[in-house]
């Protein structure tokens, strides 16, 4: 069977529960404890909780307030005060509550629930989770504070009225939807670099029980795009945060082949979810068990490294920028065999790795499809 051929009844057989159903996202989303605390606590707001969103936002520098303001479409001059700015973004969130909650994680809804059940505005709680604020604390929803040795979120008290909206079912259901649609954008950005909306309407057609046109997943996207950080949505292309600019982006799409899109398995779109590349492949595996070899400043940055490899490898780098990221590592060869059984390893990854620039396919499936 070719890369590209499927039975005729995959969407019967996939239909009947989603890719990305709520476990597996909040899945993706837990982190290492130790990692866990550490983060939060490198991100809070190093002062007393405080329970007001005024208060809370003027916390913030006032380059963070117009990062926050340019992402809700808030008009900011450089003559405006802090304070104004400050309270725009309270306006905003305050007006625009209910639509906010539409447009974050499952997980971040399971929280506030958590919080108007028990209705404290202010929770004191090491065993926070990322998954729990990593949109609602970006958002303006939620704040979160480390203060004398303890994590603390608090709810503005002004939006702890306005909770009782998360006690609607229709509200997780259309959350859900979005944060599927989120996870399609993941998965396809990190499968094919850039892609267009009429691809993700084919990929997500097969596989979900609900039907979208590509206008609908425009319409959708154009919304999580403010939410998300992964992605962005330019053109009707979905685009991954590899790239920085529209200039990078028609650079790189005059550089992909002209060759249909690879059709990914149900399993390779929660692969790709996750990471880049297949961490199951002999090629990954080869190549770590090589590396491991080799007396880094830490072992844990062998992970890191193989992640940086395959980066290089994904987005069409050749095999002298990998040899400098090497050098950046400390990690030098000075034996030809050594030389050669790395120049081996990164063949055979080259030949299995999906590629940006080959539209998801893998250059050994190409070369062998060319040859019959």
């Amino acid at each position: 069977m070719k890369e590209n051929d499927r039975p005729d009844n995959i969407n019967t057989a996939y239909n009947a529960s989603s890719v990305f159903p709520h476990e597996v996202i909040r899945d993706a989303l837990l982190v290492d404890p130790v990692v866990n605390f550490d983060f939060l606590k490198k991100n809070a707001i190093a002062k007393k909780p405080v329970d007001t969103m005024l208060e809370c936002l003027l916390y913030q520098p006032k380059e963070v307030l117009k990062e926050m303001a340019e992402e809700f479409s808030i008009r900011v001059t450089t003559q405006m005060r802090k304070r104004d700015i400050a309270e725009k973004i309270e306006e905003y969130v305050f007006t625009h509550f209910r639509t906010l909650l539409r447009y974050i994680p499952t997980s971040n809804l399971d929280f506030l629930k958590r919080v108007h059940t028990s209705q404290e505005s202010i929770i004191h709680d090491n065993q926070i989770q990322l998954l729990d604020i990593s949109h609602t604390n970006h958002l303006g929803i939620t704040f979160l504070f480390y203060y004398d040795k303890t994590l603390t979120v608090t709810i503005p008290r002004e939006l702890f009225i306005l909770l009782d909206a998360v006690e609607d079912e229709d509200l997780y259901t259309r959350a859900h939807l979005h944060e599927r649609i989120d996870a399609y954008a993941v998965s396809l950005s990190n499968l094919y670099g850039v892609l267009d909306i009429d691809q993700f309407a084919v990929v997500w057609n097969r596989f979900e029980k609900e039907i979208l046109t590509p206008a609908m997943i425009g319409d959708e996207l154009m919304h999580l795009n403010t939410f998300q950080i992964f992605w962005w949505y330019d053109d009707e292309n979905i685009i991954s945060t590899y790239f920085e600019s529209n200039e990078e982006v028609d650079e790189f799409l005059e550089s992909v082949k002209d060759v249909s899109y690879y059709f990914p398995t149900f399993e390779e779109l929660r692969q790709f979810y996750v990471t880049p590349y297949d961490k199951s492949s002999p090629a990954v595996h080869a190549m770590m068990d090589f590396l491991n070899e080799f007396q880094l400043e830490e072992q844990l940055e062998v992970p890191i490294l193989m992640q940086q490899i395959s980066d290089a490898i994904l987005v069409g780098d050749g095999i002298q920028d990998v040899f400098d990221l090497l050098g950046d590592y400390g990690l030098y060869f000075h034996a030809m065999d050594e030389i050669t059984r790395f120049t081996q390893l990164y063949d055979d990854l080259d030949d299995n790795t999906r590629k940006w620039q080959l539209r998801g396919h893998r250059p050994g499936i190409l070369k062998s499809s060319k040859s019959l």
